[in-house]
């Protein structure tokens, strides 16, 4: 079961430690290397991951996205450090192609839910998400928030569970697979 409250409470630290909230920032401090390495721009190509060998960390990212998705893939990365999921897999690697809702019940699964929470909380502004979700329907929220629709969706299912937002609607039916085009 996700953690709801535990995400934003990670993400609250977080801000305090790090006011400007630049992954980069918090990587380096937290002792993780950071690579980029170009993998290309196919819809299946991996966007980004993290892995761990002994007590070394690592966060590999796709050098060939832009700078706004690398922004929003390295705190998913970080999302996976500070929620201590590697520490959860006996492989020690979690890797990301797409950010769409994952419906099923696997820890793989949870554990990149829990990662995307982190990013769309990292992200999203609660007082501007909510003014453009009441605004706006959820493709134009998006693009006024810069953000993918699918990291508004995982802000929005956030915000629901957390009581911030007293109705949620499943976006998962628009179906978009803007992150597989990128």
């Amino acid at each position: 079961m996700i953690d709801y409250s535990g995400i934003v409470s990670r993400v609250d630290a977080l801000k305090r430690d790090f006011p400007r909230m630049r992954p980069e920032e918090i990587i380096r401090e937290r002792g993780i290397s950071l690579l980029e390495i170009p993998m290309g721009t196919s819809p299946n190509a991996i966007k980004g991951f993290i892995q761990k060998n002994c007590r070394c960390c690592t966060i590999v990212v796709n050098s060939d996205l832009s700078d706004w998705l690398v922004h929003k893939i390295l705190f998913h990365e970080v999302g996976h450090y500070e929620q201590k999921h590697l520490e959860q897999l006996r492989s020690g690697i979690l890797s990301d192609k797409d950010i769409s809702y994952r419906r099923d019940h696997t820890r793989e699964a949870r554990f990149e839910n829990e990662a995307n929470f982190f990013a769309a909380e990292c992200t999203l502004d609660t007082a501007d998400t909510l003014s453009a979700i009441r605004d706006y329907d959820l493709a134009t929220a998006a693009a006024c928030l810069h953000v993918p629709v699918e990291l508004l969706d995982y802000k929005l299912r956030l915000l629901h569970h957390t009581g911030l937002l007293d109705r949620y609607v499943d976006f998962y039916h628009f179906g978009s697979d803007c992150m597989r085009s990128i």
